[in-house]
């Protein structure tokens, strides 16, 4: 299996690829978009305003919407999986990917009880499947959606929030936290994930 990391200029992707790596996954940089191969990975790190101005001015916008539509898998770390939707609250007026459905809300408008924004740090998985339920992984972000999203696949729990995790419909998906900063189980749960999305059943 090969895997292609969109290079924004703008987003470490380097230690993305010692994931994929050390998981046996083939790894390719695609720094336009041209070189865009069978399944991609969008990884995040960024402000949804600027990196969506940034990819509709390179191209990145309509190539990765041509390649979802061709059936080809696509799958977003971090705020790669914000821009997964068309729009997010830190930016309005800016449009996303539109590949999901909603809107990315503030993590401050959730009932945390308390709890701090940004969410930064470990948080256990909930999820059916025995391959995410109970593995915890690294969060660090202030913008996400609520568990209840119609395409929430996997959630975790935040004062009083439940908080969508992993999202996907189809071969699209999205992972909120970082997999390849959450150690061996993140490891192989981004390449479960990366599976799931190659044979088309994102459910986890």
């Amino acid at each position: 299996m090969k895997v292609t990391v969109v290079n924004l200029g703008v987003n470490n992707i380097r230690s993305v690829i010692g994931a994929l790596e050390h998981v046996g996954i083939d790894a390719a940089v695609a720094s336009s978009p041209n070189e865009l191969g069978p399944v991609c990975l969008i990884p995040g790190i960024g402000h949804f305003g600027f990196v969506t101005k940034l990819m509709e001015r390179q191209g990145w916008i309509e190539a990765l919407r041509t390649h979802v539509a061709q059936d080809k898998p696509l799958l977003g770390i971090c705020l790669g999986m914000q821009l997964l939707f068309k729009e997010s609250v830190e930016a309005p007026g800016a449009e996303g990917l539109g590949l999901l459905e909603g809107r990315v809300g503030n993590m401050a408008d959730f009932p945390l009880a308390g709890e701090r924004v940004p969410v930064t740090g470990w948080r256990r998985l909930e999820s059916a499947d025995a391959q995410v339920g109970g593995r915890n992984m690294y969060f660090n972000h202030s913008y996400g959606l609520a568990a209840d999203h119609p395409q929430c696949l996997a959630s975790y729990s935040y004062g009083n929030a439940r908080v969508a995790a992993i999202v996907g419909r189809g071969r699209v998906m999205g992972l909120q936290f970082h997999p390849e900063k959450s150690g061996l189980a993140g490891l192989h749960l981004l390449k479960h994930c990366i599976e799931k999305i190659s044979t088309g059943s994102p459910d986890v």
